[in-house]
């Protein structure tokens, strides 16, 4: 086995109220706020906990953390069946969930809001995967498909599975590393938000936007501005699943506003760029439905 190697159009008006995440009911999300710490926590003992902030973490790698993907839930993920123990209550087909909290929101096109999503870095790659009457799973990620091909072929052979068909897929994936607001966690949290299929519209109307907002023609840093993730239901061969759609927030809605916020997209992006977070695709599952790749569900 081979090793890692290295929509519908947009609402014309800005969302006019906070997303609600629904993992956490009765709660709006409207812009960053106090941390848990400084909510919850005697002001003296939060003062404290903050100046000693680090410790204990001293030898942490960025291998000892799982930074969450942002999955589109479908109606074959093991997280909307009630049976299955990665079940999340009150999640649907349709609704965007945190891979590692639980934490959901309903971003349907159709009954509910747009999610804002800051993005911060973003990264191509081909990414092989056993298929799924293989019995599923990850294999490797490539830069692009010519290395990709000629690893795969390899791996066929290596392990004598060269049944006349290979036994396992490539997918171009684009992965958005994004910081999204969160109820439960509080102010903005990271995440992946990556895209297969049909999602990959999403990610070029998503990169053309970035790619717009220039200024004396050099383009600002993606973390620039705010945009809104919502899903759309497509049907195709009979089969019908969830992508994604761009929602555009309009004037100062669209912009990064505040320096807290600059930084903690800056140190985000440092922090990918240097290769000290990535994305995990063992964690992923892949199902293909009738030539369509849908996001199953991550393994949690």
């Amino acid at each position: 086995m081979a090793t890692t190697k290295t929509a519908a159009p947009a609402k014309p008006d800005a969302v006019s109220k906070p997303v609600e995440a629904q993992g956490t009911p009765g709660t709006a999300v409207a812009a960053p706020r106090q941390a848990p710490v400084q909510q919850y926590v005697p002001a003296d003992v939060a003062a404290t906990l903050m100046a000693q902030a680090g410790a204990g973490m001293e030898n942490a790698q960025a291998k000892d953390f799982a930074l969450p993907f942002l999955a589109l839930a479908q109606s074959l993920s093991p997280q909307v069946d009630k049976q299955d123990e990665r079940y999340i209550e009150g999640l649907e087909p349709g609704m965007l969930f945190n891979t590692v909290t639980g934490e959901f929101w309903n971003i349907r096109q159709k009954d509910g809001e747009p999610l804002p999503i800051i993005p911060c870095h973003f990264q191509s790659a081909v990414i092989e995967w056993v298929k799924q009457d293989e019995g599923g799973g990850f294999v490797a990620s490539y830069p692009n498909r010519e290395v990709a091909a000629l690893n795969q072929r390899q791996d066929v052979i290596q392990q004598g599975q060269n049944k006349g068909q290979l036994v396992t897929q490539l997918v171009d994936t684009a992965n958005h590393f994004v910081l999204v607001p969160s109820n439960r966690l509080g102010g903005l949290i990271q995440g992946i938000l990556s895209c297969t299929s049909t999602k990959l519209r999403f990610s070029r109307r998503l990169m053309t936007r970035i790619g717009e907002r220039a200024v004396g023609g050099k383009t600002l840093p993606s973390y620039a501005g705010r945009y809104g993730v919502q899903s759309i239901l497509e049907e195709k061969n009979g089969k019908k699943y969830y992508t994604y759609s761009l929602f555009t927030f309009d004037g100062a809605a669209g912009w990064i506003q505040d320096m807290a916020t600059l930084e903690q997209a800056r140190h985000f992006y440092e922090q990918v760029a240097a290769g000290a977070k990535g994305a995990d695709f063992n964690a992923m599952q892949e199902t293909v439905v009738e030539g369509v790749v849908e996001e199953a569900g991550p393994r949690m």
